[in-house]
């Protein structure tokens, strides 16, 4: 099951009636195990639309990508070349309940090591209205 990533500050307090710009980048420490990420959250949320992007570790070229429309839509890569740490996200939400708006996150491969959300990684909502 897929943790909420609160306490990673990959979580932001939303206004209702807000219109949000989304830029999402996460460093972690998974590149054996990757991860599966996507949005939840108390806020009640609509029109949300936006697209996943992965880099391969030896260049950080994109090798795959995923457009959404549902925030709960699961992402995680499939590339060879190892899996990915690093992962970017933009997009749009409006919210129509106030609350909170968040990053989950789970292994993509069960691993007894901790997967590790590295400093610089970032959540980051900006009102359009």
């Amino acid at each position: 099951a897929n943790a909420v990533l609160a306490d990673t500050a990959l979580s932001v307090t939303v206004a209702a009636g807000g219109i949000y710009a989304i830029e999402l980048v996460v460093h972690s420490t998974s590149a054996v195990k990757a991860l599966n990420m996507d949005f939840a959250g108390t806020a009640t949320i609509a029109n949300f639309i936006g697209e996943w992007f992965c880099f391969n570790n030896d260049d950080f070229a994109v090798t795959e990508a995923l457009r959404v429309t549902s925030a709960g839509t699961d992402f995680g890569t499939t590339a060879g070349d190892g899996f990915s740490p690093y992962y970017t996200f933009t997009g749009s939400v409006e919210i129509t309940d106030a609350g909170t708006f968040l990053l989950r996150g789970a292994q993509n491969v069960s691993d007894a090591s901790n997967t590790t959300i590295l400093r610089g990684s970032t959540l980051v909502l900006t009102q359009l209205n």
